[in-house]
């Protein structure tokens, strides 16, 4: 007789899921098991909205929808992304001629820009393998976009800020498994501000010019410190030109800072802060402009090779100590003229050390 109460039950379950229309959820995990749950889940089909041409009208993406973006597109107004909003695309995303997105999640809904290939929210391509290089990035050409509490993967370059004097706001968000995870080396504006990001599982962080600073509050492991970056360093790269023409300061102490070579401007400082160091490039040089300096604060801080691992940390992934006489990097000059030593230029071509 009990046997018999349980199945009419569970037929009439079954019954009314059928009637309902109601999915049978398939990753759901027993209470207390630890388990993470994906939000939103893999397996669950949400509503997809294809997009394949320019946008030029203001429009809202919606919650606990998929935008799957099929072909390369350019965005001329602005877009709005509501929490939970799954984007999925394969080429380029382009902001230009006032375009804009305004994608601002939540910590516990984030909005997610991912591969094609990722079968989050639902399967919309019939393949569940995503990887690096899936797509291809979010180009800004244009100020005023925001990114929070947003999640970033499978792409060549998940967010690349290209143009002159932009600001954009990218606060709060995890980049993992991209390339290059965030990119803003063309002279960005001051006002841009990123900060509170978590990075990991890429091959390059983060590359920016040498003049934007961002802060001590971003993050380049996962939660428990357990997953690096490839390339553990912050990029410093100028596509715009190579003199700077204001003071940088580099004051994060996580991670290395890692860079070709630059030069320093008329009267332009370059400041370490305590414990910061500046690892160079092959053939890199530091070049200083008349009244120009390098300050070294505190007794903690050097420009080395990048290849140095018993100062800072390890870049590369590759564990080494450089030979000083090895050509690593060129040094310090003057414009033209002399080479500078210093007890803490360490592993240069024109260095004591």
């Amino acid at each position: 007789m009990k046997k018999t109460k349980k199945l009419l039950i569970a037929n009439l379950l079954l019954i009314l899921i059928a009637l309902t229309g109601c999915e049978i959820p398939t990753n759901v995990t027993e209470p207390g098991t630890g388990t993470d749950v994906t939000d939103p889940p893999i397996g669950t089909t949400l509503d997809v909205v294809r997009i394949s041409s320019k946008i030029d009208t203001d429009q809202t993406w919606e919650a606990d929808k998929i935008y799957y973006v099929t072909s390369d597109i350019d965005i001329e107004a602005t877009v709005t992304i509501e929490p939970g909003c799954i984007v999925k695309f394969r080429g380029d995303i382009t902001l230009q001629n006032s375009g804009k997105i305004i994608a601002v999640g939540t910590e516990q809904k984030r909005i997610f820009f991912t591969s094609y290939k990722n079968d989050i929210g639902g399967d919309t391509n019939g393949s569940g393998s995503p990887s690096m290089y899936n797509t291809r990035q979010i180009l800004v050409e244009e100020s005023g976009s925001i990114f929070t509490f947003c999640q970033f993967d499978y792409s060549d370059q998940a967010i690349n800020v290209r143009g002159d004097d932009l600001s954009v706001t990218i606060t709060d968000n995890i980049f993992v498994n991209n390339n290059y995870a965030l990119r803003a080396d063309r002279d960005p504006s001051a006002a841009s501000i990123i900060a509170r990001n978590r990075f990991y599982s890429n091959y390059y962080p983060i590359t920016v010019d040498p003049r934007l600073s961002i802060g001590t509050t971003n993050m380049f492991t996962n939660s428990d410190g357990s997953i690096k970056n490839t390339n553990q360093c912050i990029q410093l790269n100028s596509q715009y030109s190579h003199e700077m023409d204001a003071d940088i300061t580099l004051d994060i102490t996580d991670i290395d800072y890692y860079s070709g070579g630059f030069t320093l401007g008329n009267s332009i400082d370059l400041t370490l802060n305590e414990n910061v160091v500046l690892k160079m490039g092959i053939g890199g040089t530091l070049t200083m402009e008349l009244g120009a300096s390098i300050v070294l604060n505190g007794s903690n801080s050097y420009i080395t090779s990048y290849k140095d691992d018993t100062h800072g940390g390890d870049i590369d992934g590759q564990s080494s100590v450089p030979n000083p006489s090895t050509n690593y990097w060129s040094g310090v000059r003057v414009s033209g003229g002399a080479w500078y030593t210093h007890d803490r230029y360490l592993f240069s071509t024109n260095s004591s050390n």
